[in-house]
């Protein structure tokens, strides 16, 4: 027989620390959107309503500005000419 199978102890239940860490609160929390005011969860990264990234949500995709982008590739180009010329 499995040594861990002891039908003859008394349960002990569970430890003390379980018991903080889960502390019966079964319910998740909701917070309102900020642009269409739907109730959505707290760690949603965005909004299934109205698809609205959250403010402060680290799955928010950043996207840099496209001109600034065509700035930084001009002056690499503008570099490298210099550099070979």
């Amino acid at each position: 027989m499995n040594e861990w199978y002891d039908d003859d102890q008394a349960d002990e239940g569970p430890l003390e620390s379980d018991l903080e860490e889960f502390d019966g609160d079964d319910e998740p929390a909701t917070a309102p959107c900020s642009a269409c005011g739907a109730e959505i969860y707290d760690d949603s990264p965005r909004c299934p309503v109205c698809g609205q990234y959250l403010p402060g949500n680290a799955a928010a995709i950043y996207r840099p500005a496209w001109w600034w982008v065509l700035a930084v590739l001009v002056a690499s180009i503008a570099l490298v000419c210099y550099i070979l010329l």
